[in-house]
C-alpha cells in the first residue's frame, strides 16, 4: 500500500515538474534582478497604514514606496507576460499536440498547466489588489 502510493506521489511530482518547467511567466536568471526581486517583494510586506504612519524618517519611507512600486510594476509586468503566454501559446500549443498525438499523458500536462497558470494569476491579482 505504501509503494502505491509512493509511486502515484512520485507520478504527481513527475507531472508537476514537467508543467513548472513550461514557460510561462518572465524569468530571471540575473542573479542581482533575482535579489533586488527578493528585496522589492520582502519591503513590500511593511507597506501599511500602521507603519508608515509610524516612520519618521522621510527617505526611508521615500525608499518603501519606491521598492512597493517597483514590486508593482514587476508583478504586472509578470501577470501581463503569464496571461499572454498562457493563452496566446501555451493552450494553442496544448490543442496542437492533443489533436496530433492523442497522448493521454498531453491531457495531465494540459490540466496541470492551466491549474498551475490559473492559481498563479489569482494570487498575483490578490497580491495586486492588496498592494494598491
Amino acid at each position: 500500500m505504501i509503494l502505491k502510493i509512493r509511486k502515484l506521489f512520485r507520478i504527481m511530482l513527475n507531472h508537476y515538474y514537467q508543467v513548472v518547467r513550461l514557460e510561462t511567466g518572465f524569468r530571471v536568471s540575473y542573479l542581482p534582478f533575482i535579489f533586488f526581486i527578493l528585496i522589492i517583494c520582502i519591503s513590500s510586506i511593511f507597506i501599511r497604514i500602521n507603519v508608515i504612519n509610524e516612520i519618521n524618517n522621510k527617505y526611508f519611507l521615500k525608499t518603501l514606496l519606491f521598492f512597493g512600486l517597483c514590486n508593482i510594476i514587476f508583478l504586472q509586468f509578470n501577470f501581463g507576460c503569464r496571461l499572454t503566454i498562457t493563452i496566446g501559446k501555451g493552450i494553442p500549443y496544448f490543442i496542437r499536440e492533443i489533436k496530433s498525438k492523442k497522448n493521454i499523458l498531453l491531457y495531465y500536462y494540459f490540466t496541470g498547466f492551466i491549474l498551475y497558470n490559473l492559481s498563479l494569476l489569482i494570487l498575483t491579482f490578490f497580491v495586486l489588489f492588496r498592494l494598491y
